[in-house]
């Protein structure tokens, strides 16, 4: 069987896996639907599109891989149709006035419903679908020289990518924050599983556990270097190219390209981060601006994303983090805490009992300010 034949079988199993992977995301996804559907298809315009690139690279007799780039086409498509689809519950959130919580939210509320980002995130999306239109195909432009020779131009593979990238540089300006899991080991009060007694700590048993921590995205200094990259290579590669020359830039426009899809994938997830981050954000009268969830805040928005806790119980614990760690003696007491010559468990007891008890000192003060009710 020849690969005219056959060339629709890798499409098939792109589509299929892609699938497969989508489904798998929506059942992990968050508790909301709109949300759920969102990332889902986030997922499988991310596996269109990851799995059909390297795939390109297949030129058997006869085989044609047009289906392939049209799919890695359709992929950013839908990458980008996903982060519209949050922007617009994100508006619907705010109209419905879903965001109303107690204490001063009048400033703060502007910060969750940004009407930019969805003029944003619509731009990106019709960027990303302008792209398929004016670079219909990701093949080269062919001319035959005087000499009968062939020569090939691989602009339509660049000028396709500048394209993209300029729509994931609007969605970085929106997408600034992320999600990042580190395995630490923390001390335990019981284990069933006996360790080596560690002796530098006083600890006698230890634990494996995730750490979640907000931090930048690094998008928006991606995408404005894949931007950069592509137009270099858009203006500097010639448009004539013999074999050989075509298979080298083909190659490195490829290499470039995976490096760049792995990052653009980020995105949705990233833009989810930072507009539920926006979602817990208040306006702190003592310090006089904005204040976004810290970056060891990462576990409870997690748990908010997932729906395991509410917009009220999330944004007061924000709230609450915030006074204990700015506004009270907490940071001078864990300072004076780690000088202090004890075992590591004993040190974690006590840190835990100093976070108690200021945070009711600062649910205190946040009373005092307007921002929480009093219980």
């Amino acid at each position: 069987m020849d690969g005219s034949n056959i060339s629709w079988l890798l499409p098939v199993a792109v589509i299929l896996y892609s699938i497969y992977r989508a489904s798998g995301s929506y059942q992990k996804g968050p508790q909301d639907p709109w949300l759920k559907v969102s990332l889902a298809v986030a997922t499988l315009g991310g596996g269109l599109t990851l799995y059909s690139l390297p795939l390109m690279v297949v030129q058997l007799p006869g085989w044609d891989t047009s289906m392939l780039a049209l799919l890695f086409m359709f992929g950013f498509v839908l990458i980008t149709f996903s982060v519209f689809l949050m922007s617009l519950w994100n508006t619907y959130m705010c109209e419905s006035g879903q965001l109303e919580v107690a204490g001063a939210r009048a400033e703060s509320i502007f910060f969750a419903c940004d009407m930019m980002s969805v003029a944003l995130t619509l731009v990106s999306f019709t960027l990303s679908w302008a792209a398929i239109l004016l670079v219909s195909d990701l093949k080269p432009n062919i001319v035959k020289g005087a000499s009968g020779k062939t020569f090939y131009d691989v602009s339509p593979f660049n000028f396709y990518m500048v394209i993209i990238s300029l729509a994931f540089l609007l969605l970085s300006i929106r997408a600034r924050r992320k999600l990042v899991t580190t395995l630490i080991l923390v001390p335990q009060r019981s284990q069933p599983v006996v360790l080596p007694p560690q002796k530098s700590t006083g600890a006698s048993y230890q634990q494996i556990k995730e750490k979640k921590e907000i931090k930048d995205s690094g998008l928006l200094l991606t995408s404005f270097t894949g931007l950069a990259l592509y137009l270099v290579l858009l203006f500097v590669i010639p448009a004539s190219l013999d074999q050989l020359g075509y298979n080298l830039a083909f190659l490195v426009w490829l290499l470039v390209t995976f490096y760049f899809v792995k990052r653009y994938m980020e995105a949705p997830m990233s833009y989810l981060v930072t507009m539920m981050s926006n979602l817990l954000s208040f306006y702190c009268p003592r310090c006089q601006k904005k204040i976004e969830p810290f970056e060891k805040s990462g576990s409870l928005l997690e748990h908010f994303i997932n729906g395991r806790l509410s917009l009220k119980g999330a944004q007061e614990r924000v709230i609450v983090a915030h006074y204990r760690h700015v506004h009270t003696e907490y940071e001078k007491e864990i300072r004076d805490l780690q000088k202090v010559r004890s075992p590591l468990l004993n040190k974690e007891q006590r840190r835990e009992e100093l976070k108690r008890e200021y945070s009711e000192k600062a649910r205190f003060l946040a009373e005092k300010d307007g921002l929480l009710k009093e219980k």
